[in-house]
This record gives structure tokens, C-alpha cells and sequence, in this order.
């Protein structure tokens, strides 16, 4: 039962992932903002994200470096988290459509390696 919830719980991340794609309005820093938000949570909520009690402004590059899950290239994607915060911050006025269409390329690739490990995590959990 406990491996089931686990591959629920990992599903869920990756509908998460598909509605933030689906949804993203480059338009809407905020809704990205809070979008990737939940996200965290799904992944603290499938158990592959520890909360240490500091989640609260936790930002999506630190979550990957954290995340056990087998990511590939990982350096590389945190380094692309760190880009796409920078791309949908708002704290300086809203980001331009430029902006947010290449926030949405960088959370594309982000979600392709996430969806990745997702995928080995569940194969070997299946083993």
C-alpha cells in the first residue's frame, strides 16, 4: 500500500507540473509565483522534498538542488530554476512578455528533467 500512495503521490507531482504548463499566462508573474509554490508543496507532499520548517519563500532552485529524486543534469537545471525566479520576480515591477516566454521555456525544461526522474523513481519503486 505504502508504494501505491507513493506513485500517487509522485502523480500528482507531475499533474502539478503538466496544470502549471497548461496554465501559464505570460501575463500573470504572480500566478507563476504562486503556481510555483504549489508546486513545492506536491513535492514535500509526495515525500521527495523535505520541509525543514523554512518553506515559506522557498524558491524552485533550491528545491531541485534538494529534491530526492535521480535529476539529470542537475547543476544545470538549478542554474535554469535560478533564471526562470529572476524572469517571473515582480518585486521590481512585472516582468515583460519576453520575459515571461522565456520563463515558460526554462519551466518546459524544468519540467521535462522532472518528469524524467519522476519517471526512473517510479520504475525502480516498481522493481
Amino acid at each position: 500500500m505504502a508504494r501505491r500512495v507513493a506513485a500517487d503521490a509522485l502523480r500528482a507531482v507531475r499533474q502539478e507540473l503538466a496544470s502549471f504548463l497548461d496554465a501559464f499566462d505570460s501575463s500573470d508573474a504572480e500566478d507563476a509565483q504562486v503556481r510555483t509554490d504549489a508546486l513545492i508543496s506536491s513535492m514535500v507532499k509526495a515525500g521527495v522534498l523535505k520541509d525543514d520548517g523554512r518553506l515559506k519563500g522557498f524558491r524552485l532552485h533550491v528545491a531541485l538542488e534538494r529534491v530526492q529524486l535521480p535529476v539529470p543534469n542537475r547543476e544545470t537545471l538549478v542554474t535554469r530554476a535560478e533564471m526562470f525566479h529572476d524572469l517571473i520576480s515582480s518585486y521590481g515591477g512585472e516582468p515583460d512578455e519576453t520575459d515571461m516566454e522565456t520563463a515558460k521555456t526554462l519551466l518546459e525544461e524544468i519540467a521535462n528533467a522532472l518528469n524524467s526522474a519522476i519517471d526512473v523513481k517510479m520504475k525502480k519503486r516498481a522493481e
